[in-house]
């Protein structure tokens, strides 16, 4: 697997070769088992779809207020009912595996750092206390703790490539990529490239202080890729994580007994996840 990523890494014909090595993975390490859960899935999905384009048939929603597959569904003339499916895959897989892998990493590395720990901690119960519920209104005063969740996803990014499509020929130093090449831009490296990001490997959640930001281009951090095409999930993803870092912090102490991130043993496929399960441990606060 270390060659097929670094063949991904450099070859124009990544996109293509990509979902072939996938289906090699899965024969290798999981078996037709993989497949099987995979067509379960798709089946699921499908019967999902028809069933809400019956429902739209006898309960047509009115106004503007369209959910993603209404919206769809209301366009059949563009989205094929395998397209509706697909991205209806694509929606509830990438909305768990990577937030939960991005909360998971969050909480291991305030683990390694309790002083971090605490000063999310002190931020919570200041801007909301200990008790109280958490309202959407509370999100924009955990600027502390939002830095947190985006230190984290830059060191240990939970999707660690991003596939583009090039639409016309493009020169980076003496390479030239053609028009039409499918590529992989490798976010773990971007991500702890030293020109951007000094001592990279170091958990420092004041790097995204507004005046540090300012110092460095935004393409160099793309745990929700960039651009136009960018995740559509980013903003609820930001606002379910705070969610879930402040209420476990001002209930938990988290520790870990990992002394740097070279301590986790990582494997790198689309998703970033730990080989083994990962050292984290929670004691309620007093």
């Amino acid at each position: 697997m270390d060659a097929a990523q670094k063949y991904l890494g450099e070859n124009s014909m990544a996109g293509i070769t990509f979902g072939l090595l996938f289906q090699l993975k899965a024969l290798v390490t999981n078996g037709w088992s993989t497949f099987a859960l995979i067509n379960k899935l798709r089946k699921l999905s499908s019967s999902m779809t028809d069933f809400r384009r019956k429902e739209l048939q006898k309960y047509p929603v009115v106004g503007s207020q369209l959910s993603f597959l209404d919206a769809m569904i209301s366009r059949g003339d563009l989205f094929h009912p395998s397209i509706m499916s697909k991205e209806l895959l694509v929606f509830a897989l990438a909305a768990t595996d990577t937030t939960g892998n991005a909360l998971a990493f969050t909480f291991t590395l305030l683990g390694m750092h309790p002083e971090i720990q605490e000063k999310v901690y002190e931020e919570v119960i200041t801007e909301i206390g200990r008790d109280t519920p958490i309202e959407i209104d509370h999100l924009p005063k955990l600027k502390y703790t939002e830095r947190v969740i985006s230190e984290s996803m830059r060191i240990l990014p939970p999707v660690n490539m991003v596939a583009r499509y090039i639409n016309k020929d493009i020169q980076i130093g003496d390479k030239t990529f053609p028009k039409g090449a499918n590529v992989l831009i490798y976010t773990l490296a971007l991500h702890r490239n030293s020109k951007y990001w000094p001592n990279p490997e170091k958990f420092d959640p004041d790097r995204f202080l507004p005046e540090e930001i300012a110092k460095r281009p935004s393409s160099c951090y793309i745990p929700f890729s960039w651009g136009p095409r960018n995740c559509i999930g980013k903003v609820y993803a930001m606002m379910s994580m705070k969610v879930v870092v402040a209420n476990v912090i001002r209930n938990f102490r988290v520790s870990s007994k990992y002394r740097s991130i070279d301590d986790m043993e990582m494997r790198c496929f689309i998703t970033m996840r730990t080989i083994n399960d990962i050292d984290c441990h929670f004691s309620p606060r007093n």
